[in-house]
């Protein structure tokens, strides 16, 4: 499992953890359940402005993309998803958006189908390093696991003897229901209005 941390230079919070050494107390716990922790920050809360170059565990390929693309909404943000899924994603084997949120395990978030995006929910007043850390043990038993698609083998074609049409009445079709694309609006949320505050372990 992955745990991903997702802070901005901007967020009171993001700092509070940092100087605290609630962050670093995650990595190492992380570390020791064999599991393996990514830093990642931006400059600023603003869309698309993060990039894995330079920093911890960086220098992603693709995750990169997810991130910017669903992760950045509150600040700071976790996520759990599998090693094989996070592998999947770099190399490029998994790019479905909904099955990559339905392997994604996002502390106090969920998806929201109708906007795309994910939405804060269960906001606590407060967190501290012990529940980010007791909450990724539950990930690790009870994470979603990540099972690659096997392409269907393609059916050989029957061909069917052709006959001349008995009748000129104009043949039915189906309607043909045109699929769109709607791309999901991040929207880059006042870290004020979302603080976490924290608090000393075991209080």
């Amino acid at each position: 499992m992955e745990l991903f941390i997702i802070t901005t230079e901007q967020c009171h919070a993001c700092m509070g953890l940092k100087n605290s050494g609630g962050l670093t107390k995650i990595q190492q716990a992380v570390r020791a359940l064999g599991s393996k922790p990514h830093h990642c920050e931006s400059k600023t809360m603003a869309q698309g402005t993060y990039s894995s170059q330079g920093v911890e565990g960086g220098n992603y390929r693709n995750m990169d993309k997810i991130i910017n693309r669903l992760y950045r909404r509150w600040f700071p943000t976790f996520v759990a998803i599998p090693t094989d899924a996070f592998n999947a994603i770099e190399n490029g084997t998994l790019t479905d958006i909904d099955e990559i949120v339905s392997l994604s395990n996002v502390f106090n978030g969920k998806y929201n189908t109708e906007s795309g995006v994910y939405d804060i929910v269960n906001r606590a007043a407060q967190f501290s390093d012990t529940i980010i850390i007791s909450w990724f043990k539950e990930m690790l038993i009870n994470g979603k696991k990540y099972t690659p698609q096997q392409q269907q083998p393609q059916q050989p074609k029957i061909l069917e003897p052709q006959f001349p049409r008995l009748s000129q009445s104009p043949s039915v079709y189906p309607p043909v229901v045109e699929i769109g694309t709607q791309s999901a609006k991040l929207i880059s949320m006042c870290p004020n209005q979302f603080d976490f505050y924290l608090r000393p372990a075991g209080k």
